[in-house]
């Protein structure tokens, strides 16, 4: 039994050392194989994280958000006399941005007018001046008129005739057509549901959405200025 053991021994020891010849290279003539421990790194504590520096304040504070988008503000129907047109009040009505304006160079009041843009790119106008003279306006950045120049057209409301009128170019962008102080008219304008205009070889055509509030408003707002007028010059208000 001790001798099978001391064989088994043996066997074991032999195999480990063919392991061993397999993995190591031969050593050349003349040296010697040495076995060199590779040295581990010293053991360095490491440091604690330092805190980042807070990032340096802004040198001048950020903007202001902006406010939400609201109705379109359009600018106020340009005149024919030059200076600069003041804004003396606004309000809104739907998609209308309306207000009362001054004299051009002067803080006295003029008119009061709304306005409204319209997917075509042309913005259309109602206003009543201090005399109560009303009128509507049709406004475009693209066109380039001659200032003072006058165009026939035709306007009609819902099935209502075609009118005649004259549009007065009072600005290099804008037109204003004059209306018939008349209640008939009036009362057209405000419970219509669309405007047609023909000028020359174009149509445009208008939503009438809230005149029905904007008109009488803008009669409102002009008598805030200028008081009630007498019947012989607001024919719009029956019973006046």
């Amino acid at each position: 039994m001790r001798a099978i053991a001391t064989l088994m021994a043996t066997a074991c020891v032999l195999a480990v050392s063919s392991v061993f010849a397999q993995n190591i290279p031969p050593s050349t003539p003349g040296s010697t194989a040495q076995l060199t421990p590779t040295p581990l790194p010293p053991l360095t504590p490491t440091p604690p994280p330092v805190p980042s520096a807070p990032p340096p304040a802004p040198s001048r504070p950020p903007p202001a958000p902006l406010p939400p988008p609201g109705p379109s503000t359009p600018p106020p129907p340009p005149v024919a006399n030059s200076g600069t047109v003041t804004t003396l009040s606004t309000f809104n009505v739907g998609n209308w941005s309306a207000g009362a304006y001054s004299v051009p160079g002067s803080m006295a009041f003029d008119h009061c007018a709304g306005a409204a843009n319209y997917k075509s790119g042309i913005t259309l106008v109602f206003a009543v001046s201090r005399t109560f003279q009303w009128s509507m306006g049709l406004y475009n950045q693209s066109w380039q008129l001659a200032q003072g120049s006058t165009y026939q057209i035709n306007y009609a409301v819902d099935a209502s005739g075609p009118t005649l009128a004259k549009a007065v170019a009072i600005g290099p962008n804008e037109v204003e057509v004059p209306l018939a102080p008349n209640v008939t008219l009036f009362q057209r304008f405000m419970h219509g549901e669309q405007l047609k205009v023909t000028a020359a070889s174009q149509n445009f055509v208008f939503n009438l959405t809230d005149t029905i509030v904007l008109l009488p408003d803008l009669l409102r707002c002009v008598e805030n200025y200028v008081g009630a007028a007498p019947p012989s010059n607001n024919p719009f208000v029956a019973g006046r």
